[in-house]
């Protein structure tokens, strides 16, 4: 999962529930930390993990997920469903006018063949209803060529949002907070998140909804993929960033160690848990989960299977 979203912080005596402060997700750059160290900081850092959460002692693999249990219990929970199958050769399209190459620092440019981003950035340009006159922002976006490739496909005016920018809205850039947009209301007419949502932590996740709602012009939609879902809510951590970071987790919540994962914190949510923390924040939005049905017909690698779209009223 992960792009460079950045968030506050929270965490406990116990160490994981820290004092409300602004501080990035931590990922493990290689440039800085080479394979040899990150090799020998693994177990120590997973030692130290593991003092953090003993009950994770006998069972440390995250849970398997059942897709289709999970589609079921969206749906008794009055969450709406929508299946959705992708066109092969419509992506295989939008990988020609996007250009990846044109943007080597950015997985290779695609030389190395499919990643799973850019299938991500697919999805939410075609729920996102782009165009001349409208205003679009990729949230979380790092070092992302969206919101680039956003405005040479449909001309719309594109903004990218990170807390690794400087503070405040210079430019196309916005730096700070994706819970406090230096924005009017009504400003955006699109916004994406990919990989970005499950960084969030603390309550800054269900913040995030709230302020969608606010910067979403009438009739504008917001779109998260991957929608990160399990039958079991729970985080998962690579205990290399953990160590060095020390993210927020709910009490209670499990929290799995995933090594070589090089993020801190990543949220997978149940279906319950996604109505009791973004349904319940939506206000004036209206959700839809869309639930891929092909997903491995685009790559085997492709690992994307839900897809939430928000809709301002």
């Amino acid at each position: 999962m992960g792009a460079s979203t950045r968030d506050e912080a929270k965490s406990t005596e116990a160490g994981l529930h820290l004092q409300p402060r602004v501080r990035p997700v931590t990922r493990v750059p290689p440039s800085r930390i080479k394979w040899w160290a990150y090799t020998l900081l693994n177990e120590h850092a997973y030692g130290f993990f593991l003092r953090n959460f003993p009950g994770l002692r006998d069972e440390v693999s995250p849970p398997r997920e059942d897709p289709a249990a999970i589609k079921e219990e969206l749906v008794e929970l009055g969450i709406g469903v929508v299946p959705f199958a992708v066109a092969p050769g419509k992506f295989k399209d939008y990988l020609h006018l996007a250009q990846y190459q044109r943007y080597p620092y950015y997985y290779h440019g695609g030389k190395k063949g499919f990643f799973n981003k850019f299938f991500e950035h697919f999805m939410a340009l075609e729920y996102l209803d782009l165009g001349p006159g409208k205003r679009f922002v990729d949230l979380a976006s790092s070092f992302s060529p969206a919101a680039d490739i956003y405005f040479r496909l449909t001309g719309v005016e594109a903004f990218r949002q990170d807390r690794i920018y400087p503070r405040g809205l210079r430019g196309s850039f916005i730096g700070g907070d994706a819970a406090r947009l230096p924005v009017p209301d009504g400003f955006f007419h699109g916004i994406s998140l990919h990989c970005s949502l499950e960084h969030f932590e603390g309550e800054r996740d269900m913040a995030l909804i709230r302020e969608a709602e606010r910067v979403l012009a009438p009739g504008g939609r917001m779109v998260v993929v991957p929608l990160y879902l399990s039958n079991l809510y729970h985080f998962r951590s690579d205990p290399v960033a953990f160590f060095f970071s020390r993210p927020c987790f709910e009490p209670g919540v499990p929290v799995y160690p995933v090594r070589g994962f090089k993020v801190s914190h990543s949220r997978v949510y149940s279906p319950r848990a996604l109505r009791e923390r973004i349904v319940a924040s939506l206000g004036s939005l209206d959700l839809r989960v869309l639930y891929i049905e092909n997903e491995k017909d685009v790559d085997p690698a492709c690992y994307t299977k839900f897809v939430a779209v928000f809709q301002k009223g």
